[in-house]
């Protein structure tokens, strides 16, 4: 998934793998995704590769993704700053993952 590409902020979100290759019979452990992904910001850029999605968390955001899209999603008001802000707590959450 890529948001903004061609702009200066953007966000990139790619499956890379499951966190467990092998199944075990649990419904979450192995529906565990390791997601990578590039963010840019006015002021800053970063990647990270952190398991932090379940396929079933991800059919969610792909569906909600798509009716965004196609406008069968109204959109909200839009507070000044509120995406950055958003960007910049998913940023120091995964940095804290990866320590």
């Amino acid at each position: 998934m890529q948001l903004g590409v061609g702009t200066r902020e953007s966000v990139t979100l790619e499956p890379a793998r499951y966190e467990f290759p092998n199944p075990a019979g649990d419904k979450w452990d192995d529906n565990w995704l390791i997601i990578s992904g590039d963010v840019s910001a006015r002021d800053t850029e970063w990647q990270f590769t952190v398991p932090c999605l379940t396929t079933f968390e991800a059919n969610q955001i792909s569906a909600w993704l798509r009716s965004v899209a196609d406008g069968s999603r109204k959109r909200r008001g839009r507070r000044r700053g509120c995406a950055v802000a958003r960007i910049h707590r998913t940023k120091c959450c995964v940095q804290r993952c990866q320590l």
